[in-house]
């Protein structure tokens, strides 16, 4: 995920003229490290769910729970990326 979210923040850079100055870039990285600190939070979640032998609940929880949290990034962010480019 760090990989991606670095790879795109590089992307969005060059397409900006400034991208330090833009709200949009910054409001963008912001959202990037919270998605970093929510996907370490469900890793845990989900450690600790198969180790109580709920391997397969834990697998479907974070895949649910990821592809929400993605979606929603998109919607609000990825979307609007289009306008600035």
């Amino acid at each position: 995920a760090a990989e991606h979210i670095e790879n795109e923040e590089t992307i969005i850079a060059r397409y900006l003229a400034h991208p330090v100055d833009s709200r949009f870039f910054r409001e963008h990285q912001q959202a990037h490290a919270a998605v970093i600190g929510e996907l370490r939070l469900l890793m845990e979640q989900s450690i600790s769910l198969s180790r109580q032998g709920e391997t397969a609940a834990a697998i479907r929880r974070l895949h649910q729970q990821i592809s929400v949290m993605f979606g929603e990034h998109a919607i609000q962010f990825d979307r609007d990326y289009h306008k600035h480019a």
